[in-house]
């Protein structure tokens, strides 16, 4: 007796078909496309691809690598993902592509581009303003870089899960799961300006229960979280192509472990489910010292 096949999203049938349709795949393109996506799709906490997230994508990158996939098959998954991401895009079924800023096979043993603390200064640096539109900016970015929050959890916390006597927010993360993360003293006083001086200005006749809110008094969506930080990036003169909230959520890890914080708590206070993933991170520090062995060490 054969196992049943878990059938797939209803986004990934109607990709296949539109690869078979109008851009004439040939049957072993599909076959191979429909294993990767399966693979890929069967790993989301959703099963859903347009709720995926880069995290998500640098999990199965992970996986891949510590499997010891070869590069070429690496390579094809990675494609396979990354055009179902675009077509969802251009198909209106998805407005972020979580694969967008992930690199190629020869790359993967790489973190993605993180920020020098220096650079954080000048984007964490308060608003001179002190509009609520400032203040609430304040604290998010705060919250994205003290707490290594995805975009979609700071846009999602509510009011009410901030706690300042523990000084910790309660996170509802990927899967439903909630983690608890601490923040620092930049952040309760970010946090706070926003709710006694912001806050109380955008609230509207529902009073929606998120912490920040926008200009007509709903919750921030995803979206708005990746604009923000690119307004506020390129206004703190900080060119990179690909900064994005996870820019943030990568150097908030990068930046703990080069400290030495230890892996595992690093691992629950992402929320990552799988510490092979928050591994990546160990990388950075690694190429750091090689560098660094490369330059000075007399028989480098």
């Amino acid at each position: 007796m054969t196992t049943p096949t878990r059938s797939l999203p209803a986004d990934v049938t109607s990709y296949l078909d539109w690869l078979r349709v109008e851009c004439g795949a040939s049957d072993h393109t599909l076959r191979a496309y429909e294993s990767d996506l399966r693979r890929y799709v069967g790993g989301l906490s959703s099963g859903e691809p347009r709720d995926a997230e880069p995290d998500d994508v640098l999990a199965f990158v992970a996986g891949e690598v510590e499997r010891g996939m070869s590069s070429a098959t690496q390579a094809r998954r990675l494609v396979a993902i990354r055009t179902l991401h675009r077509w969802l895009v251009a198909e209106g079924r998805a407005t972020v592509d979580p694969a967008a800023d992930i690199d190629g096979p020869s790359l993967w043993s790489r973190i993605p581009e993180i920020l020098t603390p220096n650079d954080v200064e000048r984007l964490l640096a308060p608003s001179s303003e002190s509009s609520p539109r400032a203040l609430r900016d304040d604290a998010m970015l705060e919250l994205l870089y003290g707490c290594g929050l995805r975009a979609s959890e700071v846009a999602g916390v509510r009011a009410d899960r901030v706690h300042f006597d523990e000084r910790f927010v309660r996170v509802r993360g990927k899967g439903g799961k909630d983690r608890i993360v601490p923040f620092g003293t930049p952040a309760e006083t970010a946090i706070r300006r926003w709710l006694e001086h912001g806050r109380p200005e955008l609230v509207g006749a529902e009073d929606d229960p998120a912490l920040l809110l926008s200009v007509r008094g709903h919750a921030l969506t995803r979206q708005d979280v990746w604009r923000i930080v690119r307004q506020r990036a390129r206004a703190a003169g900080i060119e990179r192509r690909k900064l994005s909230p996870h820019t943030l959520r990568h150097s908030f890890a990068t930046h703990l472990l080069a400290g030495g914080a230890d892996l595992r708590v690093v691992q629950a206070m992402l929320g990552h489910a799988s510490v092979s993933t928050t591994q990546i991170y160990t990388r950075v520090e690694e190429d750091r010292m090689r560098a660094a062995h490369g330059r000075f060490h007399p028989r480098a």
